[in-house]
């Protein structure tokens, strides 16, 4: 018959619908998302204490056996109504392992919190970890091709300016065309360091207690990929700062991106481990600061093309049609300063990612150090004449 038990991290209850086949497996609570050991209370023990239900209604909730609602320090209560209960360790899923978040009596609660928790599990049901991978080498590509056309409208924009010039002037189009030169080598160059940044991102594997920091920040980052961009459109039209329409446009794709690298910490190669340590998560997140530039340099490349080829195309244009309007400059200057920009993203990545991932080996070394020598002393500890322990 159904049972219920709670959570040993949060107090959670959860019913479970088959008891003998989920005693003693791995399974993970839908409100804290920790995973924990199902016990089954033997036959004839005690019910846990009763509570009141802190958010009102006449309802109670359980406590956890042998401790009050909320017993785990700082761990969250909410969770969204229905949430299944997981899935053991290794993938299985635990079919006969359902749980929902009951009050005595049978009428079920919505704790506080619960809004965000559904748009978390929405967010990594939408997607994962191999399509945000997927996604990153797709938006490295577009820049890759996107540059090949903006290596031509480059040269073209700089020899038409230098036609259009009284006289005309023969250094400017000479310059134009050794620029598209040069830029063929910078092409060459970028799309090497585009595929080292991509093994960069998977490198120096970290660990982390819970992914309750990374889910605050995906919460962060999702709001700024809303109020940025409204910010942005707002300045540019209220005060005619026109190139702010450059900045809410990658506003919004780079912080949507970051939100869904924030919700999947696994395509940084930052796992959940129980026996993580506080060191562990603060190598984790330092970690983390440094992948996540990495992770979103393919986007702002490609996206930096994109809008630097726009703004060459209209640049053109207007040295062609002699056009002099504010937005029209703003959208021409503005694209050829993020082409200019685009050339250099991913250099600069790239040594970002070399000494920030430097200094995280570095750290995981030194981490390291005391179970090392404790290993060394437990090794040649004197035992009788002295000498290694067989």
């Amino acid at each position: 018959m159904p049972v219920d038990i709670n959570c040993p991290h949060c107090a959670q209850t959860m019913r479970i619908a088959d008891p003998v086949a989920a005693d003693g497996k791995l399974a993970r609570c839908p409100a804290c998302s920790e995973t924990f050991t199902v016990q089954i209370p033997a036959a004839g023990s005690p019910d846990p204490p009763a509570i009141p239900d802190p958010l009102g209604g006449g309802g109670t909730w359980r406590g956890p056996v042998g401790g009050p609602l909320g017993s785990a320090v700082g761990s969250p209560l909410g969770a969204a109504v229905g949430s299944p209960l997981g899935a053991a360790a290794g993938g299985s899923p635990l079919g006969s392992l359902g749980a929902t978040p009951r009050r005595q009596g049978g009428e079920q609660a919505v704790p506080p919190g619960a809004m965000w928790k559904v748009v978390i599990e929405q967010i990594r049901s939408g997607i994962n970890a191999a399509q945000l991978t997927k996604m990153g080498r797709t938006m490295a590509k577009v820049g890759t091709y996107g540059m090949i056309a903006g290596i031509v409208l480059f040269t073209l924009y700089w020899t038409v300016f230098g036609f259009k010039m009284n006289p005309v002037s023969g250094v400017v189009v000479f310059a134009g065309l050794a620029g598209g030169v040069a830029l063929t080598a910078v092409q060459f160059i970028n799309q090497r360091l585009l595929t080292a940044i991509e093994s960069q991102i998977t490198s120096a594997e970290t660990r982390v207690s819970t992914t309750a920091v990374f889910d605050a920040l995906g919460i962060l980052f999702l709001l700024l990929a809303i109020a940025l961009p409204i910010a942005s459109f707002y300045v540019a039209l209220h005060f005619s700062v026109f190139y702010f329409v450059f900045v809410g446009m990658v506003s919004v794709v780079v912080f949507s991106y970051l939100t869904l690298v924030s919700m999947n910490p696994e395509v940084l190669n930052i796992h959940t481990d129980e026996d993580a340590t506080a060191a562990d998560d603060a190598l984790a997140i330092y970690a983390f600061g440094i992948k996540v530039f990495i992770a979103a340099l393919p986007f702002l490349y490609g996206l930096f093309v994109i809008l630097g080829c726009a703004g060459m195309v209209v640049g053109i244009l207007q040295n062609v049609l002699e056009g002099r309007t504010i937005w029209v400059m703003a959208i021409h200057m503005g694209g050829l300063t993020i082409f200019h920009l685009a050339l250099i993203l991913p250099i600069t990545a790239y040594f970002i990612g070399i000494f920030g991932l430097l200094s995280v080996f570095l750290i995981q070394a030194i981490l390291a150090v005391p179970d090392k020598l404790s290993a060394a002393i437990q090794f040649w500890r004197p035992r009788g004449g002295g000498g290694p322990v067989s």
